[in-house]
């Protein structure tokens, strides 16, 4: 018993530990991460090294890029009090910025397609950072 007890303090205090950062570095966290998803989306794929990966890694790839990216964005602003119509916004520009990416995938023609999986994944894992997010907060603050 005190083991698990133990293994959820770690966690907790973890927790506490990302909430600890100032809200500059924080969004500063999230700009350099948004830039990094950018870089690898845009960048022609014969940039990097070439792994193989089972058929549909790309998908858990998206979804968790994704899902990193939707929690990144709350905690960026997890002190914000905003009206409800701009959390839906923050909300919904996650999954929305990766469809822009699967456009602009395929008007650039850097040896990148277009995938609807690719945007179901991104939307999947924005929900899930989000709710990942929530519990974090719960967890920790008790809200």
């Amino acid at each position: 018993m005190t083991t698990n007890y133990n293994h959820l303090q770690t966690i907790t205090n973890m927790i506490s530990f990302l909430f600890s950062f100032s809200s500059l570095s924080r969004r500063l966290l999230f700009l350099v991460y948004l830039f990094l998803i950018i870089f690898l989306s845009l960048s022609s794929p014969s940039q990097f090294p070439k792994i193989i990966l089972f058929t549909g890694a790309d998908k858990i790839i998206h979804l968790l890029m994704y899902a990193c990216l939707g929690w990144m964005l709350m905690w960026a602003f997890y002190k914000e009090q905003f009206s409800k119509t701009i959390r839906v916004f923050l909300l919904l520009s996650v999954p929305v910025w990766g469809a822009l990416m699967e456009c602009l995938q395929l008007f650039m023609h850097q040896g990148r397609s277009f995938s609807w999986l690719d945007i179901l994944a991104n939307f999947v894992g924005a929900g899930i950072g989000v709710l990942v997010y929530k519990w974090m907060v719960f967890r920790v603050m008790g809200k």
